[in-house]
């Protein structure tokens, strides 16, 4: 499955994609006809959690292109899911790719590790946030929930809110989003120091427009098309993306596990080594191939374990 996620296209536009090869997807933006490669537009997933409701199902099961304006769209194999308006009306469409492909115009690639960090400007509990400015010289723990009020994520910004005393030793500072906003946030914090004995003690951020959740990649449609998965990135104080991953909706994330790859990732920047499997602070880590033994000698003289020579095992804290 390839996705990629563009921008926002003016109204009366529509866009159609064309797939190149499997790591390179681009977009033409055309006029709504005939041309455009898309004739209709059904729902996507159940019409009940469409905005529109029942009006979705019964009215406009099927809705003529040259009355839709896409806002933003995903590409996924042969079909193309937007976030679209219908008449003024907010839904979630999707279509199939038909007809004359266009030639290339824009590329949009997921985020990667060693990528900058994309800076924005966003609302929170503690106000608006502008992102780099907001980390300063500090590393950033970036994580999305895909709503208020519901049972997993608050116990997870429990958890957050607990580990406050590791989070500053390790000159950390976590954030949260959800596409709810700052009041729904703000309500939901009682029930979480009601439940969970912790009040929040960092900022949420209401990202109710949806624009860090898209260029985080915090959206997955075949999941939910609305709403953010349990996205996690590890940022470091140079502003650049060092760890990623993403937890089922039915699954607690492991704070003590992003705790461990931040002890982790610290030393490593600090030693020049690396950690073996289940690595925990204070046990051996491992001397890098690319260090001959020479070189090894000079950064590590209290000397190492040599169980092969690839693999060179060093206590260094």
């Amino acid at each position: 499955m390839h996705e990629a996620v563009a921008g926002r296209r003016e109204p009366g536009a529509c866009p159609v994609a064309h797939e190149q090869s499997p790591t390179d997807l681009v977009f033409q933006q055309a006029h709504a006809g005939a041309d455009s490669g898309l004739s209709q537009m059904e729902p996507l997933g159940r019409p009940d959690e469409a905005p529109g409701g029942d009006d979705l199902q019964e009215g406009f099961g099927k809705a003529d292109i040259h009355r839709v304006s896409a806002t933003f769209f995903i590409l996924t194999g042969n079909s193309i899911h937007l976030l679209a308006y219908f008449e003024g009306r907010k839904l979630a469409l999707h279509g199939r790719l038909e007809g004359r492909r266009g030639p290339r115009t824009e590329t949009t690639m997921s985020l990667q590790l060693g990528q900058k960090a994309p800076d924005f400007e966003q609302d929170s509990t503690e106000g608006p946030i502008s992102f780099h400015a907001w980390l300063g010289d500090a590393w950033g723990v970036l994580f999305s929930h895909p709503k208020d009020f519901t049972p997993v994520c608050t116990t997870e910004l429990g958890a957050v809110a607990r580990l406050k005393p590791e989070w500053s030793r390790r000159n950390v500072k976590p954030i949260a989003l959800s596409v709810d906003p700052v009041d729904a946030h703000r309500a939901w914090a009682g029930d979480i120091a009601e439940t969970q004995g912790q009040t929040l003690n960092y900022p949420v951020l209401a990202d109710t427009d949806r624009k860090v959740a898209q260029i985080y990649d915090m959206i997955h449609p075949l999941s939910d098309p609305l709403l953010t998965v349990r996205a996690v990135y590890v940022i470091d104080p140079a502003k650049t993306i060092r760890m990623s991953l993403t937890y089922p909706p039915s699954t607690g994330r492991n704070f003590q596990e992003i705790l461990r790859v931040i002890d982790a990732l610290q030393l490593t920047d600090a030693e020049k080594v690396a950690t073996p499997a289940d690595w925990l602070p204070s046990e051996p880590a491992i001397i890098p191939p690319s260090l001959s033994d020479e070189a090894a000698r000079e950064r590590f003289p209290q000397g190492w374990t040599t169980l092969k020579p690839y693999l060179r095992m060093v206590q260094v804290s």
